[in-house]
């Protein structure tokens, strides 16, 4: 089970540097949707060295639907929506994820609610409100739920793929080739304006926060419940926060501090209700 806890915990770290690696790559000329399909694009290539050494099923029906319908949409939808709505409503809109998984896993992964769950479900998307300040509830802001959804669905079914025995590789990185598919065929007009001087901040973005991350989660789903999952991958905005004080010289605001604290404590929450 820490394990499970731990590798969750991980791929939050590596996810919570996408900020960082996308702010020191603008002044070269990037912009967000060049770093969403080149991301996927390297993460791809990062898997195929592994290819030699450990078959992965990038061509499982399964694993297409999963790049397909989930991985390829949530960079897209995510990219879009922080443009459109600033990065602090888009994030904190994200992670309405886990309130979806919560609910939804009871009746498609046939999870059990619990207290706790409930409690640290609560507790850290309260603490992302407070965080990112994202209290405008008016109908533009129904763009943000295009992302939460997705991403709720590729952690509910990479939970469904990893008990049907498909390896960590396959589920974190056979999809990526076709997330690359569903991110270049949205912004193919920015493939073209690809720079030479962000070319490591696209392989940093495609190893550490797409190949990794994604094969630590679906590792750590063997172990932990798709809900508690989700609640646990709120970390990602709390270390966010600390990587743009330590990186960015980005000041901590006591808003940050607060939401940071509160869902650290819900993670805390989950873990120790996991671990019964």
């Amino acid at each position: 089970m820490r394990r499970g806890i731990a590798c969750i915990a991980g791929a939050a770290l590596l996810w919570s540097t996408i900020g960082v690696a996308g702010a020191l790559a603008v002044p070269y000329g990037a912009n967000p949707m060049q770093l969403a399909v080149f991301r996927s694009l390297f993460g791809f290539l990062g898997a195929l060295t592994v290819h030699p050494f450990r078959r992965i099923r990038f061509v499982e029906w399964k694993v297409i639907l999963l790049g397909v319908l989930f991985t390829g949409p949530l960079f897209v939808s995510y990219q879009i929506s922080s443009l459109l709505l600033g990065v602090g409503p888009a994030a904190a809109l994200l992670y309405l994820a886990p309130v979806i998984v919560v609910l939804a896993s009871k009746p498609l992964l046939n999870e059990r609610f619990t207290k706790k769950k409930i409690l640290s479900v609560v507790m850290a998307f309260s603490g992302v409100i407070v965080m990112e300040g994202a209290t405008d509830l008016s109908l533009r802001l129904a763009l943000g739920l295009v992302p939460a959804f997705t991403y709720a669905g590729l952690i509910m079914f990479s939970r469904y793929l990893v008990k049907e025995k498909l390896t960590s590789l396959d589920v974190g990185a056979g999809p990526l080739p076709w997330a690359f598919l569903v991110t270049a065929v949205a912004f193919h007009r920015d493939l073209l304006s690809m720079n030479i001087n962000i070319l490591e901040f696209c392989i940093y973005l495609g190893i550490f926060t797409a190949l990794l991350p994604y094969v630590l989660y679906a590792e750590g789903l063997k172990y932990v419940e798709a809900g508690r999952a989700g609640i646990l991958s709120t970390l990602e905005p709390a270390f966010a926060v600390i990587w743009g004080a330590l990186l960015l010289n980005q000041d901590m605001t006591f808003r940050e501090l607060v939401g940071s604290v509160m869902i650290i404590a819900s993670a805390a929450v989950a873990a120790a209700d996991q671990s019964r």
